[in-house]
């Protein structure tokens, strides 16, 4: 069976009217959190934009399907605010799925390792973007066409697939950012 036949064999889960929460656990990244606020609002209406902490934002997961999150994480994958609460990338998405959060989206520039060795996304039904780069204003219209494609009625991976060629030669990698994608819960379509 194909990735495509097992994507569409599953049952669909349709999110209606698709709540957005762009958030910063500190002020340093507030700029860009507009920048991909205003590309979520091209398509979803009820995107809501916070700076603030983890405890406020945890309190804030229920409201949402999606959360783009602005936030540094360490090399052991432990996430901290600028107040010093803390928390592991294992914990966030444990609250995440909790909440039933759809899409976690980190979107400022961690490395890999980061990521690698904090978020355990193991059969966890939670789509997970991880962003590397951000080269400049490639982001925002990245996620601009994701989401322009989510409200088309396609699922994030076909909708990744769509903007991002899998085939390293293609020259169109330089005009995306890098980032590491998983499909834990590729069936839901984002209305």
């Amino acid at each position: 069976m194909s990735l495509r036949d097992l994507i569409f064999r599953r049952k669909k889960d349709e999110v209606e009217n698709t709540r957005v929460l762009v958030a910063c656990c500190d002020s340093k990244f507030a700029d860009l959190a507009k920048v991909d606020a205003a590309a979520y609002r091209g398509g979803f209406e009820t995107t809501q934009d916070l700076t603030s902490n983890l405890p406020e934002l945890f309190s804030k997961l229920q409201d949402c399907d999606i959360l783009h999150l602005f936030c540094d994480v360490s090399s052991l994958g432990t996430i901290v605010d600028a107040q010093g609460n803390s928390v592991s990338g294992n914990e966030l998405v444990e609250r995440c799925l909790a909440a039933n959060v759809k899409l976690l989206w980190i979107a400022s520039e961690n490395p890999a390792n980061a990521y690698i060795q904090g978020f355990n996304l193991n059969n966890k039904p939670l789509n997970f973007v991880a962003t590397l780069e951000r080269r400049g204003q490639y982001f925002a219209l990245f996620v601009e066409n994701i989401v322009q494609r989510l409200k088309q009625g396609k699922t994030l991976p076909l909708a990744w697939v769509d903007l991002a060629p899998q085939t390293p030669q293609d020259p169109r990698h330089e005009q995306l950012p890098s980032c590491m994608f998983v499909a834990g819960r590729g069936s839901a379509i984002f209305k």
